[in-house]
């Protein structure tokens, strides 16, 4: 099992770290891209959702993953084979908890031409995760092991009181 390197943001410093930068630059790539579908189907409207989609899937590679939560954390597996921890890179907001990976464009070696694959295209991963509920960054950590990406996120205080409080007023 590999630490992956965690990027902890307090929620006012958010606007000025490079993944948001980026992240507005990846959005802007797929309003272009829906764009570019949109006028290929020449002009029709009512498919703005479906050529967003698929702008997404062309422009980015989006892991599967699964959220977990117990009573004091969340858990956050993602499936991201092909890449060391070295070329992922986990970001915590008290809020959400962001995942990239890249790598150099891979090339088959030998006699061996490329047919298909469900690897990340471009040698690019990316998943934004909003979380239903605040996260302490000073507890997040991430491992990798056999191409699966696991982030612990241990809740807020004043996350853990909300649901304490919850649960007592509905007894």
């Amino acid at each position: 099992m590999t630490t992956v390197a965690v990027q902890k943001v307090k929620e006012n410093d958010a606007a000025s770290m490079p993944i948001f930068d980026e992240m507005h630059r990846m959005l802007s790539d797929i309003e272009r891209k829906a764009f570019e579908l949109f006028q290929h189907r020449g002009a029709s409207l009512g498919f703005a959702l479906d050529d967003w989609l698929r702008a997404e899937r062309e422009t980015l590679a989006a892991p599967p993953a699964e959220l977990t939560e117990t009573p004091a954390a969340f858990a956050l597996r993602m499936a991201i084979p092909g890449f060391s921890a070295k070329q992922v890179q986990v970001t915590a907001t008290p809020k959400e908890l962001i995942v990239k990976a890249e790598h150099p464009s891979r090339e088959v070696s030998g006699d061996f031409q490329l047919c298909w694959s469900e690897l990340p295209h471009n040698g690019r991963a990316f998943r934004r995760v909003l979380l239903p509920g605040a996260i302490d960054i000073g507890k997040v950590t991430a491992t990798l092991e056999d191409g699966m990406l696991l982030i612990k996120a241990a809740k807020s205080a004043a996350q853990k009181t909300l649901e304490v409080a919850v649960s007592d007023a509905s007894a």
